[in-house]
């Protein structure tokens, strides 16, 4: 598929077709959804690239997270959250979740983490893999 993937970018913070400024900002009760973002263009433009060729809707529950983000907050260091090059992604039927996978591993996202309700994709630029319990 050589389709064009436009990545748009507003005064401060980038979206695409399938991925809203609203759906990319931290939730946490400091942000509200109010504060921009920080999401890589990379990691955006990769997301992006994996909705499109895989054709799976990946609804986020979960991208760019401030440093105060409770998430957050509790680790030694920011996450690859805080980086803004991760996502959680809320797919519960198995082989769309399953397609998204390889299209996500595909563009880069060799970092997975799985539990019951969505995944983590991030782009560590290592292979790893874990599950929530």
């Amino acid at each position: 598929m050589s389709a064009e993937i436009l990545v748009v970018e507003t005064t401060r913070e980038l979206y695409t077709k399938h991925f809203s400024i609203h759906e990319l900002r931290c939730g946490c009760n400091n942000c509200k959804k109010k504060k921009p973002h920080k999401i890589k263009r990379s990691a955006l433009l990769a997301l992006e690239k994996a909705r499109i060729e895989s054709g799976v809707v990946m609804p986020l529950s979960s991208a760019y997270r401030c440093t105060e983000h409770p998430e957050e907050a509790r680790k030694q260091n920011p996450g690859q959250h805080n980086a803004g090059v991760a996502f959680d992604i809320r797919i519960r039927h198995s082989k769309e979740r399953s397609k998204a996978l390889f299209y996500l591993m595909n563009n880069g996202f060799w970092a997975v983490g799985s539990a019951m309700n969505f995944f983590h994709v991030d782009l560590r630029g290592s292979f790893a893999g874990w599950s929530y319990s």
